[in-house]
């Protein structure tokens, strides 16, 4: 053997060496980070048995490689797993961008039955995004107690927009008036029932007050707080058997749809003329549970059915009298008999029915008569 041939060996040996000790020593590959279908599936399995709410998940459609949309009446949705982002529109009022909470962490994404799951077998909690009827969510499944205690979902605003922590829990992102609306809710608030106050600005989203549950569905604290541009969810897991699970909901748009019906006086005598069927979303279902309070958050609703399709011309031509009647039975549906579930029709279908021909009253006396004054 030539004494050329044996050095270039030697140099080829040693690099083989070295490389195999840098590859040792390196972390997990993202292959090796990734979680098996059956992981995926013990994941989504464990969110629905946590869910109070029993969501469903809309269908998503590709946009591209890397974005998936969902487009509804007045909202259009995008889930970006190359950014970790998810996009949403409400046409009337604007975008609004948020991100997945330890995205740079969650390199392992795949999308499973319209939940897209974004994870890493290392991580300490996985993500999973998911549209519904007038909104999205996002999930936090926390693995272990070493888990942070708080997540961080990066908004990005539009000028004059502000994220407002409410009195229950739940979450306002506003965005400034126009004049027009401006004065016009002026106006109305000359006439507005005693203890309702007309918010000075819009609603683009709602975020549901925050609720986290442990393996043995025991309720856990949990709250929002504002630390910059990021709404932070800080979660208690002192004491908590693991897996926990986490939701924030924004909400863009509460109701699906109206319609105008004709209440015949042979079939209800005393109680007939013109009515209004109020469909509400998905979001307006999770939000006659999450939604109590402020008033801001009923007139965001209030909003949408005076948007919904066919409704508006009602909203502005009604009398004083029949709207604010109209108002106060839709926020007593929406404030109590959802969050009582004493509304239920069909299999799981809700709808609050306002009639118009019903008398404006105190809001006591709207309570006490179960939205249905005579």
């Amino acid at each position: 053997m030539s004494q050329t041939f044996t050095k270039a060996l030697l140099k080829m040996l040693t690099a083989v060496f070295v490389f195999s000790v840098i590859v040792a020593s390196l972390p997990a590959t993202a292959a090796e980070s990734k979680n098996s279908i059956d992981d995926l599936k013990k994941i989504q399995n464990n969110i629905r048995e946590k869910d109070p709410q029993k969501i469903q998940s809309e269908k998503l459609t590709k946009k591209n490689k890397d974005v998936q949309v969902s487009n509804q009446k007045d909202l259009d949705i995008e889930i970006d797993s190359s950014s970790k982002q998810i996009r949403v529109n409400k046409k009337s009022k604007g975008n609004t961008t948020i991100g997945i909470p330890g995205g740079n962490l969650l390199t392992d994404v795949q999308t499973i039955d319209n939940q897209v799951i974004f994870s890493n077998k290392n991580a300490k909690f996985d993500v999973i995004a998911e549209v519904l009827d007038g909104g999205v969510r996002q999930v936090i499944n926390i693995k272990d107690s070493s888990a942070p205690t708080e997540y961080d979902f990066p908004i990005t605003l539009e000028s004059g927009d502000k994220i407002v922590v409410n009195d229950d829990g739940s979450v306002t992102i506003t965005a400034i008036l126009s004049d027009k609306e401006k004065a016009k809710r002026e106006e109305l608030s000359k006439t507005a029932p005693v203890g309702v106050k007309i918010p000075d600005f819009n609603t683009k989203l709602l975020i549901a007050k925050p609720w986290a549950k442990d393996a043995n569905r025991k309720e856990l604290k949990t709250s929002y707080s504002v630390v910059g541009s990021n709404l932070r969810q800080t979660i208690e897991l002192k004491d908590a058997v693991f897996p926990i699970v986490a939701d924030p909901i924004w909400c863009g748009n509460t109701v699906s749809s109206t319609n105008r019906y004709y209440n015949n006086s042979s079939t209800y005598p005393g109680e007939y003329g013109w009515s209004l069927a109020v469909y509400p979303s998905g979001c307006g279902v999770a939000g006659a549970y999450m939604f109590t309070t402020p008033w801001s958050n009923v007139w965001f609703s209030w909003q949408d059915v005076c948007n919904a399709s066919g409704t508006g011309w009602y909203c502005n031509y009604w009398s004083n009298d029949e709207y604010w009647s109209m108002f106060d039975q839709y926020a007593c549906h929406y404030n109590i008999i959802g969050v009582n579930k004493q509304y239920v029709t069909g299999s799981s279908e809700r709808v609050y029915n306002l009639d118009i021909w019903r008398p404006r009253v105190s809001w006591a006396t709207m309570l006490a008569k179960f939205c249905n004054p005579k």
